[in-house]
């Protein structure tokens, strides 16, 4: 399955719109100017403003690390790698204790899922196409 592919997309230029005007909506400065272009390109393609099919939608896929436990508390908590804004902060800390978490340990994590999965594929069992017997 592709990146994105769970997100439905009809009309190319309405997406080109809906995409460029995020991208260039990231700016703060450039928010009013952003806004501006946006309601004239989608005029243009006579979609009003503010429908549903205007509105921007993330196409990407959240990731959630489970269980990741402080080394100072023991405290438990679920990471979402894309989405939580506590992990765009150069430091990652504890929501209980204000330690920062073991950022090596969290990369061994993830290290060790994707071995995992590797392995999982490669050993899987083929089926020829044709005649349907486990190879």
């Amino acid at each position: 399955q592709l990146a994105g592919s769970h997100v439905p997309m009809h009309d190319p230029a309405l997406e080109f719109i809906k995409f460029v005007s995020h991208v260039l909506a990231l700016d703060g400065d450039m928010h009013e100017e952003v806004q501006r272009l946006k309601r004239a390109l989608l005029m243009l393609i006579k979609v009003r403003e503010f429908s549903p099919e205007a509105k921007f939608i993330n196409p990407c896929l959240s990731y959630v690390l489970s269980d990741v436990f402080c080394t100072f508390c023991n405290a438990s908590r679920d990471l979402d790698l894309l989405r939580d804004s506590d992990l765009m902060k150069p430091r990652w800390e504890c929501q209980a204790c204000r330690h920062p978490f073991d950022k090596a340990q969290i990369e061994s994590t993830l290290v060790s899922l994707v071995q995992r999965r590797t392995l999982s594929y490669q050993l899987q069992d083929l089926k020829c196409a044709t005649c349907g017997q486990v190879k």
